[in-house]
This record gives structure tokens, sequence and C-alpha cells, in this order.
């Protein structure tokens, strides 16, 4: 994962809330309290607190008067009323917003220019304003960092692609805006965390949309690909990071498991994709983002091949004679070269046969040795550092498989194979 830089915390002037023409909001008190400071996206309806109760008043809100609030406060005395808004003044709200165009008690307006206080009047409805003031405040107030990467809308799915200075993030952002996909942020992508655990990105203002290619300069991707090539926001909804290829790495090979990473409290999905010569970064990263659609449309490819091999193996079960077998002693004979080749018999013994997970933690093992491996079932042979290739055994529970292992380190090989093929006996 990039490294993650968190941005100080955030203040807004209630003069600026007033000028966002969305909102509607005029002040009622003229210019008093409009240089007062929100300092955090929630809202609060005072009702309790104008009725008395104020132990538990969210003073650090915006308040909200709607319909109800107003009703009661005119249901009250003028020395009641009065008495009822000082209690809620003198514990210091940032502002009051009346709905639906409602004009304020002239007790409200007076104590609130006796406390500094903005009271601003809206002309939408009290839920129609409430859901526009969270809209334009979460993203402001949300938790927020910096990112090195970039982050582009492939196929409607943001993409967030991490990895060392210089491994080629802005060029595969590039390639894939070539191919008509949405450049977000490169660089310096700013994150942000709203409600139900969503994180956002978006770029810096000062940045946005230009890109430096290295060997070429800086490019201005509008400009030169049009406004179709370009976001302003997207959600972040799968990290790809981009690192050097190592022989030792241990890759994933099914991904029947998905692998997540933290990024701002949230878990988002994470893929690691090793790079090395004529690797095609443009393609993969669109599979990533249609197997990503896939999977939120309940289609997992790895769970669908796996339950495809347990049915066949279930019907191979049926139509093979039960029989017992055993690992056979291992022997040498000569290939068709001339080589020295190392041949085995061993036995299925996983509950479940030779499945999904068993298979790939045989080619994990497999894929360690420089020796050629090959495993031969009914005549069929597949190379042995395939997961693909394995699967296609559809090996069950019981049958025998013929391991032949031809290389420098083919005795560690077949002496690895054969334990796990003996140690496997979990469902």
């Amino acid at each position: 994962m990039a490294t993650v830089s968190p941005l100080k915390s955030r203040v807004l002037l209630i003069k600026t809330l007033v000028e966002q023409v969305d909102l509607k909001l005029s002040p009622l008190t003229g210019e008093t309290g409009l240089s007062r400071k929100i300092t955090n996206a929630e809202t609060n309806r005072p009702g309790l607190a104008l009725a008395g109760y104020v132990e538990r008043f969210s003073n650090n809100r915006i308040q909200i008067l709607g319909e109800t609030e107003l009703t009661y406060l005119k249901s009250l005395s003028g020395k009641q009323r009065y008495t009822s808004l000082v209690r809620m003044f003198e514990l210091g709200v940032p502002c009051m917003v009346i709905t639906k165009g409602m004009d304020p008690p002239r007790e409200l307006t007076e104590t609130a220019e006796r406390f500094e206080t903005a009271v601003l009047g809206t002309t939408l409805s009290t839920d129609a304003f409430v859901h526009s003031l969270v809209e334009y405040l979460e993203p402001y107030f949300a938790p927020m960092s910096t990112i090195h990467g970039a982050l582009v809308d492939v196929y409607g799915v943001g993409l967030l692609f991490t990895g060392r200075s210089g491994i080629g993030k802005s060029e595969t952002a590039l390639d894939l805006v070539e191919r008509g996909h949405r450049l977000v942020a490169d660089d310096v992508v700013t994150a942000y965390r709203i409600r139900r655990g969503i994180v956002m990105g978006t770029s810096n203002t000062v940045t946005q949309h230009f890109m430096e290619i290295r060997g070429v300069g800086i490019i201005d991707v509008k400009r030169m690909f049009g406004i179709r090539s370009i976001r302003l926001r997207k959600r972040i909804e799968v990290v790809v990071n981009l690192e050097d290829w190592n022989n030792d790495g241990d890759y994933e090979r099914t991904a029947l498991d998905e692998k997540t990473t933290t990024l701002l409290d949230a878990e988002l999905p994470f893929v690691r994709i090793p790079i090395n010569p004529g690797k095609n970064l443009t393609v993969i990263s669109e599979v990533v983002a249609l197997r990503y659609l896939l999977k939120v449309t309940g289609i997992n490819p790895a769970s669908a091949l796996n339950q495809r091999v347990l049915e066949v193996m279930k019907e191979g079960k049926r139509i093979r004679y039960r029989r017992e077998l055993r690992i056979e002693a291992s022997h040498v004979r000569l290939n068709e070269s001339g080589s020295v080749l190392v041949r085995k018999t061993v036995t299925v013994k996983n509950r479940k046969g030779l499945h999904m997970r068993p298979a790939e933690q045989l080619v994990r093992m497999a894929s360690r040795f420089e020796s050629d491996i090959t495993l031969v079932k009914d005549e069929v042979p597949v190379n042995g550092k395939s997961i693909m290739g394995v699967m296609m055994l559809a090996a069950e529970h019981g049958c025998s498989i013929t391991v032949e292992i031809e290389g420098p380190d083919e005795t560690a090989a077949i002496e690895a194979i054969t334990d796990m093929f003996d140690r496997d006996r979990e469902a």
C-alpha cells in the first residue's frame, strides 16, 4: 500500500455556507455571526433543548428549526419563549437555520443578535435542506488523507493504483485514458471517507487532470483527450498495487479468498500485480475492474470453477470402482531424451478431492522448484505449476496421480510433493 498522509482538520465559515447556491440560504440577522466557524458535518433538531432539556444538547452542530419547532415556540408566551431561546443560545451554537421560508419569532432574532449568532433562512423543506446540507458538508469534514498513486474510473469501477515511484502508475493510467476510461487524479490522490464506509477520491485543484510522464513531461489530459477523459471525483473500490516481479513472491493464483487493505478505516479489495517485461497492465487493469463488477453481482469465477471441479470429481466417483490405492515406491526412469526422470504415484487423500484450495497449495509448492513438474491422471498430463492444469484433472478422493519431475532439484521436489499428498486429509 502506498504512503498515506493525513490532512489537517478543516473549518468552514458561516459566510461560505451562505454562498452555496443549492442551499438557498439568506441571512435573517444581517452580518451577525457570519464569521463563526462550522467544525463538523452534523445537524441537530433542537426540540428538546427548546423544551428545557439541554443535558445532552449537541451545541457544536448546525441547529435546524422546522415547522414543528417554530409551532412550539409560538405556543409559548413571550417571556417563556425568551427564556427558552436564551438557555439554548448560552450554550454557543454555530448558527441556526429556519426552513420552508418561515418567519422567525421576534424574540429569536433579537436573542441571536445578542449572542452574535447567525440565523439563516431557506425556502427548502426541512428534509430537502438537511439532505443537501449534509451532502455539501460531509466531503468537507470527512476523514481525509493524501495518497501517492493514480485513480482511474475503469468501466465505472474506481481503481486506485499504488506502488513505488517510477513503477508505471501514471503510464498505466494514461494508457487506460487512451482506451476510453476516465482519469480522476494522478500522482497525488486526495481520499476521504463518507458514510457507510465509502471512500471517495479526488485530485488537488492546482494539479487537477495534469500528468507527468517521465521522458515526455507534463500533459493536460482534459485538453488532449477531451472532457470525456476526466472525472472530478470517484469512489475508490479496488486498490491495485504495482510491484517489481520477485521470483520468490507469493502472488495470488486463484483469488478464492478476497484480499483486502485498510484505507481510512475502511476495508477495500486489494490486488497485487507483479511487473515484468511484456505484461499488458492495461488489459489486466480492465480485467480487475470487470472481475469486481462480476463479484458485486454475486459471480465469483474462482468459486464457480471450484464448484465445477467438485461436481466432476463427484461424477468420477460414481463410475470409478472402489478400490484402495497406496503410494508406490519411488523409482527412477529415463525419458525419451535419455535424461533422468523421477516418477512417483501418489493418492489423493483430501476428502473433497483436489479442489481449488489444495490445488493452489500444490501449485505454490511446485513453483518453488526449478525442475519441470508434470501430473498425470488417466493418461492426461498437465503442468504441475499451472493452477488451471491441476484443476483440469478433477482428481477426486482416492484416485491416483503420477508425478513426473525432471530437473536439478527433482529429489527435493518429489519428497516435498509426496509429503504434501501424505498430509493432506483435510476437507
